[in-house]
């Protein structure tokens, strides 16, 4: 049998070709490590940067101060805290953040009322337990604040608006659930008009 000249190339091609397959099999691994550790530092910063939105969100509500220049009228008619002389915040999410706890966002439930006096009344409550955590009064500039971070974005929130609101503007309501106020008298069932 007469030599093939390639054969002599096939054994070096074979040798340089495995060569190359451990070369992209080293890449490959390097490439995997190099994704996971990218990964793990978005996130490292995805948390950071959630907890620098949440240190300004304290510092900005230990610089406000309770909204001392608003009258407030003992008009609350609420079982929690009409015995109660709570102030009139000009920053929702610290207090709130207290009132919770260590609840998650998703078992909360928010009624919203704006009363008379233009002051929204916040009654927290635990779904779970159905247990009222406490009631928040709140100027229009904390409603503002806390809708601008996204705070009603996962909370059951029931609002009771009306026409002086300025949160609930072309059917944008930042709750999930809203009522208008209707003073007028509605027909029930079965009246004629």
């Amino acid at each position: 049998p007469v030599p093939s000249p390639n054969a002599e190339v096939i054994p070096k091609l074979a040798e340089q070709l495995d060569c190359l397959s451990k070369k992209l099999e080293s890449h490959m691994t390097l490439d995997c490590q190099q994704n996971k550790q990218l990964n793990e530092i978005k996130s490292q910063l995805t948390q950071l940067t959630c907890n620098m939105k949440l240190l300004n969100v304290k510092c900005d509500c230990q610089q406000k101060t309770a909204g001392g220049d608003l009258n407030l009228k003992p008009s609350s008619t609420c079982n929690f805290c009409k015995n109660k002389k709570l102030p009139v915040l000009s920053s929702l999410p610290c207090e709130f953040f207290k009132l919770i706890g260590k609840r998650r966002l998703s078992d909360i439930m928010m009624t919203i009322l704006l009363r008379a006096d233009n002051i929204y009344h916040i009654n927290v409550r635990d779904l779970c337990s159905g247990e009222v955590l406490g009631c928040l009064l709140v100027d229009d500039a904390a409603m503002q604040e806390a809708s601008s971070l996204g705070l009603f974005q996962e909370i059951i929130t029931f609002c009771v608006v009306d026409k002086r609101s300025s949160l609930c503007q072309n059917d944008s309501c930042l709750c999930n659930i809203k009522f208008e106020f209707v003073k007028d008298q509605r027909l029930v069932g079965g009246q004629d008009s």
